[in-house]
């Protein structure tokens, strides 16, 4: 019974969202699972070249972006992190970070997609995240213990207008 009520739950989540993101989140979802299973079966530097251009460190050579632009790319981080809560797939960081960085990429808003590791007593430990202007959209837990080792510059080249979304449900 308990796992009907838990179904309940999840419909009333997926309710409150606004329209914008119901769609987002119906894209995401299906997307979440073509990059597992990109990941799984494809050399890395094929999704890396979604990524986008390997880029600069450091993160002040991103562009100065919109308010809006940058409450949008938080919203998409906030849908690809919802998507892999209820994926049957593993949906850890990395596939959330490509997700959000082909969203990005579909609004023209300009990012930095970062992989680090970081080894403590034990294994190797590796982390993506996703980040616009000074804003961490995908991965923000954990992201300062980790050392960068490669950074991916998403739509740092493209300026599409991201204002003329209407900005109500944004």
């Amino acid at each position: 019974m308990q796992g009907f009520f838990g179904f309940i739950g999840k419909a009333k989540t997926a309710l409150r969202l606004p329209a914008r993101e119901k769609v987002w989140f119906c894209l995401a979802y299906p997307l979440s699972g073509f990059v597992r299973l990109a990941i799984l079966i494809l050399p890395f530097r094929a999704i890396a070249s979604v990524l986008g251009r390997p880029t600069d460190t450091d993160s002040s050579s991103i562009v100065p972006i919109s308010e809006t632009s940058q409450d949008l790319a938080r919203r998409l981080g906030r849908i690809c992190s919802l998507v892999a809560r209820y994926t049957p797939w593993e949906s850890k960081c990395l596939v959330q970070a490509v997700a959000v960085a082909v969203g990005l990429r579909f609004y023209g808003i300009p990012g930095i997609v970062y992989l680090g590791v970081v080894n403590s007593d034990g294994p190797l430990k590796a982390h993506a995240w996703v980040k616009v202007g000074d804003l961490v959209v995908s991965g923000r837990e954990g992201h300062r213990a980790f050392t960068v080792i490669a950074a991916y510059g998403v739509a740092l080249n493209r300026s599409r207008n991201t204002n003329v979304l209407p900005t109500q449900n944004i």
